[in-house]
């Protein structure tokens, strides 16, 4: 009988810890589970994180842009007006100076 009651033990004793050692192994896979869970959350929120900063850099360069464009805008206005009015004053410039040819012609056959 002891020898029995002490060989019950022993397996009893046996079942116990392979019984701890699966479930401290559950744990430790579930552990696991939630960590790379929780390291995916966290990459998927850096790349979020990032594609939003980038869109508000890109959106930001756009404005840059967009303000560099109006402060350049009014000088090159000025300029282009300049060069309108200076083609004009050229035109008639040269209008002048034919119709003082044909005036002169005219004067050249009328006397």
């Amino acid at each position: 009988g002891a020898e029995e009651e002490a060989a019950r033990r022993a397996v009893g004793a046996e079942e116990g810890a392979a019984r701890t050692a699966v479930e401290q192994e559950e744990k430790a896979a579930s552990r696991d589970a939630q960590e790379q869970e929780e390291a995916a959350k966290q990459a998927n929120q850096d790349r979020a994180r990032k594609a939003v900063e980038k869109e508000e850099e890109a959106a930001r360069k756009a404005v840059e842009e967009e303000e560099e464009e109006v402060r350049k805008a009014p000088a090159e206005a000025a300029a282009r007006k300049a060069a309108e009015e200076e083609a004009a004053r050229q035109a008639m410039a040269a209008a002048a100076a034919a119709a003082k040819e044909v005036e002169s012609h005219a004067v050249e056959e009328a006397a």
